[in-house]
């Protein structure tokens, strides 16, 4: 099991690819490379193969998760400015990935925990449900941009 579980965070770093794609697909280039740059990071760190630059690589990583963050949000603010509805997976999502990471920290459970098989489920989770809020993200944003685009070319 031990085996698996460290390979777990590298194979579902790798869930971010679907992120990249998506983006890539309704044409938002600086949302897709934001996950690109994730999945590199992300794989390198778990990897343990770069062991010896885990520090910068660490503060890398988590300049480009605050990037999408960031990104993801102001994307979110134009899908509810526009639709006047809340999306309540991204929130969801949001809350549950701050909660593991926030409560696991300070109480040494989920990603923290000192059994790695339960930390990396854990974090691999972390990482499911971070990827499917941004997911939900840019389809209700390509969506309300493909309405309004076909309102302008009639207009």
């Amino acid at each position: 099991m031990k085996l698996f579980s460290k390979n777990l965070l590298e194979i579902s770093s790798l869930i971010f690819l679907t992120n990249f794609l998506h983006n890539t697909w309704h044409r938002e280039y600086p949302y897709a490379w934001l996950f690109l740059l994730l999945t590199i990071s992300s794989v390198f760190i778990h990897s343990g193969v770069f062991n010896d630059i885990k520090p910068q690589l660490k503060i890398v990583d988590n300049f480009i998760i605050f990037s999408i963050f960031i990104y993801g949000y102001l994307l979110f603010l134009k899908i509810n400015k526009n639709n006047n509805s809340k999306s309540f997976i991204p929130i969801s999502t949001f809350l549950t990935v701050i909660y593991m990471y926030v409560v696991g920290y300070f109480q040494n459970k989920y990603s923290f925990d000192p059994d790695p098989n339960i930390a990396h489920i854990s974090h691999a989770a972390i990482h499911l449900l971070g990827c499917l809020g941004h997911h939900i993200i840019i389809y209700d944003y390509s969506r309300i941009n493909s309405h309004n685009m076909v309102r302008y070319q009639y207009q």
